[in-house]
């Protein structure tokens, strides 16, 4: 039985290879193979129709009795030569592999594998997935490639490495910042950078009762042995005072701005600005504070 489905397989694949069409029609007296039918080429240029055959009870185009010939033909003494698999064999075992593959439910696509080495070699699709959708994976039977298009990604986007992380930095530093401290970031320009790189402010906001600082300063360990380190924590706190001080002169310039010439129609209008001003001078206050004893 298994050398029977083995000839089936290896009869279909020999003739999909040579432009013949697996069609879904099925055999009237086996009843399980499907038929195979010629090129429309081959039947016009000989101007009769195109000829369908069974695989298993046919065994080719020209019926039961071509097995036959092949045998007796193989039955004429050959000499012996030592040679290599060539192309046919290639071929075969192609043709064998596709063959196996369909019977096991995959698909003959009509688009050959890009690959150069595999010139004239049809793509095989796979079989649909468990809940019915289209599987949209290829496969080259002979290089072992596999492809999918683009246009089957569901929309997904392919990103690189650098990009995949510098999204995950932002969605990590949008998700620690809480909406007022966003809001005041986005209204006043006070970011990360500048507060020169080395002091992080994030605004936690508890119940809305009160807010905590929290400072990291990253690398700037103090080690007596070390008095370099020593010389780049001053470094540091003395840039970090410096971008502290700019802000909040930019916040009294912004806080004097909104109280100037403020009539009292428009106080209720410009009051959650001026509190915000407020609180993020004495954020920063609070914070100057904290490097000064840092410093000492």
């Amino acid at each position: 039985m298994s050398s029977q489905l083995e000839s089936t397989s290896a009869i279909l694949g020999e003739y999909m290879l040579k432009g013949w069409t697996l069609t879904d029609l099925h055999c009237d007296i086996c009843r399980v193979t499907p038929l195979m039918r010629e090129p429309p080429v081959s039947a016009e240029r000989l101007g009769r129709l195109r000829i369908q055959f069974c695989a298993l009870c046919d065994g080719g185009p020209a019926g039961p009795a071509a097995p036959t010939a092949l045998a007796a033909s193989s039955a004429t003494p050959t000499p012996n030569v030592d040679a290599g698999p060539g192309p046919s064999t290639n071929l075969d075992n192609t043709a064998n592999t596709i063959s196996t593959l369909l019977l096991k439910g995959y698909s003959l696509l009509a688009t050959n594998c890009p690959n150069t080495s595999c010139r004239g070699i049809p793509l095989v699709g796979y079989p649909r997935k468990k809940d019915g959708s289209k599987d949209s994976r290829r496969m080259c039977v002979s290089c072992e490639g596999r492809w999918v298009q683009e246009d089957d990604l569901g929309g997904m986007k392919l990103m690189r490495r650098e990009e995949v992380s510098a999204e995950k930095r932002q969605v990590e530093t949008e998700g620690r910042e809480s909406p007022r401290t966003r809001r005041r970031r986005e209204m006043y320009g006070i970011g990360e950078e500048d507060l020169g790189g080395q002091v992080k402010l994030d605004m936690i906001v508890s119940n809305g009762n009160h807010e905590e600082i929290e400072e990291e300063i990253e690398g700037m360990e103090v080690d007596a042995e070390k008095p370099s380190q020593a010389d780049a924590l001053s470094t540091a706190l003395q840039h970090t005072k410096s971008s502290l001080s700019l802000t909040l002169d930019r916040l009294a310039v912004s806080l004097e701005r909104h109280t100037t010439g403020t009539s009292k129609a428009d106080e209720t209008r410009y009051f959650v600005d001026v509190k915000l001003h407020t609180e993020a001078m004495k954020d920063i206050l609070e914070v100057l504070g904290m490097a000064e004893r840092c410093a000492r």
